[in-house]
């Protein structure tokens, strides 16, 4: 089976940090030709260096890493909740690394990696959509040039605990709340995609019986562990949890084993009035069978997802 070209769009938290290092972890699954940079839950300059950080861990930094939005697609930046430290990695100390972000706009990476392309590109967006919302404005001919985004944003879905709606605002998701502009633009623009919401997300969890797993993983199972529990503090405040909701890694687990999630195709958007309580809450709208946009709203087996998780690790870090 030949790997899947795979770009990375990420914001470079925790959980971001751990999917980067889970694609790393299967070449014979992904060829991670780049990763594309964005404001989120650090500031632009550190999710890059996270970045480098996390190829530099993987053994991978032949990979390059571009810079793209600072601020969002149209609206003034907004605070974050620090919700992963303020290193973005749970204060995990890991060296950066001598390799430099390169020099061009991810945009303009983007928008010309997908021109260029003989076949269809994947890109995993797990930070606000700004970057892509930037190429669909520019480029919308790309489109077709585009296998899918599979992407982690939104709250909605029925999943097994309700209509889980936000965990920045009590309507909103993080990385929709962040530029929800963006995210309706995207959700809206005809691209095929893939949506991993909070009800979903929320169903896997990294609890204390699951640390064993990472934390035996020589020899960077206990940094791993501290990125993976960056947001614990939260999750166990805002939801009563003993332990941190996994995410971002939804996205790389899909695409492994979609058998593991069910989704149904619908229309999405999201509600981008500024004065409005509800700004960056996701607005589900009908069925249609013939909608690029899917919704996903159950994960079936979470231990089997979080074992992939595990195992993706394992194998970068054994080889």
């Amino acid at each position: 089976m030949t790997a899947r070209t795979l770009i990375h769009d990420g914001d470079h938290g925790g959980d971001d940090f751990i999917t980067t290092l889970m694609i790393l972890g299967r070449p014979d699954l992904f060829d991670l030709r780049a990763i594309t940079s964005n404001f989120g839950n650090v500031p632009l300059d550190l999710a890059a260096d996270n970045a480098l950080r996390a190829l530099a861990l993987g053994g991978r930094t032949d990979i390059p890493v571009y810079k793209g939005a600072e601020k969002p697609f149209r609206t003034p930046l907004k605070g974050g909740d620090d919700a992963h430290g303020e290193n973005g990695i749970g204060g995990a100390v890991l060296p950066l690394p001598a390799i430099k972000p390169q020099e061009r706009h991810a945009v303009d990476v983007l928008i010309e990696t997908l021109e260029n392309a003989p076949a269809p590109i994947t890109i995993c967006p797990t930070g606000p959509l700004t970057n892509m919302a930037r190429v669909l404005e520019r480029a919308p001919h790309l489109k077709s040039k585009i296998e899918k985004l599979i992407i982690m944003g939104g709250g909605g879905g029925p999943g097994i605990k309700g209509h889980i709606k936000g965990n920045i605002t009590k309507f909103a998701e993080f990385n929709f709340y962040m530029d929800p502009d963006a995210a309706d633009y995207v959700l809206k623009s005809g691209v095929n995609l893939v949506l991993h919401g909070l009800s979903t997300t929320h169903q896997l969890l990294y609890a204390p019986d699951k640390h064993h797993r990472i934390t035996s993983i020589a020899p960077h199972g206990e940094t791993l562990s501290t990125i993976m529990r960056a947001a614990e503090h939260l999750d166990q405040k805002n939801f009563g949890e003993n332990g941190a909701y996994i995410h971002d890694e939804n996205t790389v687990c899909y695409l492994a084993h979609p058998e593991l999630y069910d989704t149904k195709r619908v229309h999405l958007s999201v509600n981008t009035d500024p004065a409005s309580p509800e700004v960056g809450n996701l607005i589900i709208g009908d069925e249609d069978p013939h909608a690029p946009t899917e919704l996903v709203t159950n994960l079936n087996n979470p231990d089997a997802a979080f074992d992939f998780i595990a195992d993706c690790l394992q194998r970068l870090f054994r080889s």
